[in-house]
């Protein structure tokens, strides 16, 4: 499933573990059910700031969208992927920093990096200055050129215990439902 797929039924999931209709859901981000839908079902390709504000909706970290169902081991093997962290984590997730820290790590010019990603060196620049919202499809592209998974763009500079609890908050919605059914 693409991480698109994954990324939709999750965002099912927790919607229906909470009992929130599409419509509702929908109207509290100012956006179209046909839209929140498209999103749901692994269709249309969304910026994050569209799953910042739907994963607001939903009270989780956006990036549990793409890790819900996965272990906490295949979590950590992914953070454990990741190049040395800096040693005061900022107080706020900024992708273009995380993006400037991969390149550099990966010693790769902005220009080259941004051929290998397939995306102009203007929008590469607009992203690392943290100018500009990104689609799901370009950050792939961005994870591939530089060979990590699309959950290190995003936890670069989150601590392990941070992430885990993000997705453990996220999984509690769903477990709590799960007991409230029986």
């Amino acid at each position: 499933m693409s991480n698109l797929g994954i990324i939709g039924k999750n965002i099912v999931l927790l919607r229906e573990a909470q009992g929130i209709s599409r419509e509702a859901a929908a109207l509290n981000v100012s956006m179209s059910v046909s839209r929140w839908q498209d999103i749901e079902h692994g269709c249309s390709n969304t910026t994050i700031e569209t799953l910042r504000r739907m994963a607001e909706v939903l009270g989780v970290a956006p990036l549990v969208f793409g890790v819900l169902s996965r272990t906490d081991e295949e979590i950590l093997s992914e953070v454990h992927r990741l190049p040395g962290l800096p040693e005061q984590p900022p107080k706020e997730v900024r992708l273009g920093d995380n993006l400037i820290s991969l390149r550099k790590a990966a010693g790769l010019s902005q220009r080259r990096f941004a051929r290998r990603a397939n995306v102009s060196a203007a929008r590469l620049r607009d992203l690392e200055h943290n100018c500009a919202n990104v689609t799901i499809e370009t950050l792939e592209r961005i994870a591939g050129a530089l060979d990590v998974p699309l959950l290190t763009l995003g936890a670069l500079t989150l601590p392990e215990k941070e992430i885990l609890k993000m997705v453990h908050d996220a999984q509690r919605i769903l477990e709590e439902r799960t007991v409230m059914q029986h």
